[in-house]
């Protein structure tokens, strides 16, 4: 079952509001869904390659995070998410 866009807002809302004085783990395959978080940890073949802030990913010309944000089409949509962080 796909979520709508609407869905996924409401979800995420209620997940930053009910958990905000928590550790939440995301693995997600919606690039949006992350770029709001506090940290990102990118794997690769079961070896971390990154982790810092959506803003500081977004930023590495050659990294794993931004390589996957432009292949996505939605670069620019991501950094304004990241940057609402």
């Amino acid at each position: 079952m796909l979520l709508s866009f609407d869905t996924d807002t409401a979800i995420q809302r209620a997940i930053s509001e009910g958990f905000k004085d928590s550790t939440v783990l995301t693995i997600a395959h919606r690039l949006s869904t992350v770029a709001v978080c506090d940290r990102i940890l990118v794997l690769a073949a079961g070896e971390v390659v990154e982790i810092d802030t959506p803003a500081a990913l977004l930023e590495r010309e050659d990294g794993h995070f931004r390589t996957l944000c432009e292949q996505s089409g939605e670069l620019e949509h991501l950094r304004q998410l990241a940057a609402r962080t």
